[in-house]
């Protein structure tokens, strides 16, 4: 994955798995301190992310969830420079955030992603 975002916590040198969990569990403390509502969300980045239809997993996340609108645009900056590639019979298509590449959409997903709540719904 050559441009992974920022605020995406594993598979980047200098910011083990280790870290992100560590900077998971002071969101948490956090979270309870403030009476806020915490949602996470991990995601196995070399699995699972580039074979979603990026655009059918925001949707479900928007209208599925009681997601806020501030966590809810923070995901959708954290899909902003993600693309996915798929391949059949050895045609491979490319740089594609709409395309759907094999499983499904509502997949489990796995690894490093984490947003924070202030309390204001998404209708």
């Amino acid at each position: 994955m050559s441009n992974i975002n920022t605020q995406q916590g594993g598979f980047q040198d200098g910011l083990p798995c280790l870290m992100t969990s560590f900077i998971l569990r002071d969101t948490v403390y956090f979270a309870r301190e403030s009476n806020s509502k915490l949602y996470a969300c991990f995601m196995d980045g070399r699995k699972a992310f580039d074979t979603v239809w990026h655009s059918g997993m925001l949707y479900k996340l928007y209208t599925e969830t009681d997601i806020d609108s501030t966590s809810f645009l923070a995901f959708c900056a954290i899909c902003t420079n993600m693309s996915s590639s798929s391949g059949i019979r050895g045609i491979t298509q490319s740089g594609s955030t709409s395309f759907r590449a094999r499983g499904k959409v509502d997949a489990a997903p796995r690894c490093s992603t984490y947003s924070t709540s202030t309390g204001l719904s998404v209708p």
